[in-house]
């Protein structure tokens, strides 16, 4: 049973690690802004109170975002950037993020308890 938990846990994590790291956690206020610039179609109106002008972007963003240097983009409730998914954890991600962390440490915990049942059972076979 714990051999099927660990490989269950073990796929649990391999996929929801690339759930995370193929998201795409940017403001979708950038990606809005950027294409009422090409099609003038697209209204865009700045709302001081709610947007701010990113320099590194040259782009409007949400307030709550934050420009990430590493991934060179703004992410929307930027959290962090985790070098382990090599993704900013966001708003856009941040679920799938912590689905990740709950897997990682059940997966931990039966290899861990699979290591304690076998050191009981060569311990009580001596």
């Amino acid at each position: 049973i714990l051999l099927g938990l660990y490989v269950g846990f073990g796929l649990l994590m391999v996929i929801s690690t690339l759930i995370c790291s193929s998201s795409n956690p940017t403001d979708k206020v950038v990606y809005h802004y950027k294409w009422s610039k090409i099609d003038r179609s697209i209204k865009f109106d700045v709302d001081y109170a709610e947007y701010f002008f990113c320099d590194f972007c040259s782009s409007f963003c949400h307030n709550k975002s934050k420009h990430c240097k590493i991934c060179n983009r703004c992410t929307a409730n930027f959290d962090h950037h985790c070098i382990w998914i090599n993704n900013c954890v966001g708003s856009e991600n941040y679920r799938s993020f912590f689905i990740l962390i709950i897997v990682t440490f059940c997966h931990i915990g039966t290899f861990l308890a699979g290591g304690a049942l076998m050191s009981y059972q060569f311990q009580v076979k001596k």
